[in-house]
């Protein structure tokens, strides 16, 4: 099993309400995101992300698409 998120979401919220949070000390992602396209209204910049073994945001894992070694930057949008 791969590593985990501290929050995982299906599609893209209608507002912004994980703000000025602190994901820390996580042993996976901090937020998985599960749709393609723009990051939304959840955004790494408002919130702070320490001792994150994973991404602070993922884009969501395509089936059948192996995971890529090395792994890809996290996404900045």
């Amino acid at each position: 099993m791969g590593p985990c998120s501290a929050v995982i979401f299906g599609q893209a919220p209608s507002s912004a309400f994980i703000q000025g949070s602190t994901f820390r000390h996580v042993a996976g992602h901090g937020v998985t995101r599960g749709w393609n396209g723009t990051a939304g209204p959840i955004s790494c910049l408002e919130n702070t992300f320490e001792d994150v073994s994973g991404c602070e945001q993922t884009r969501p894992w395509v089936e059948g698409q192996p995971c890529p070694d090395p792994k890809p930057p996290c996404p900045e949008d």
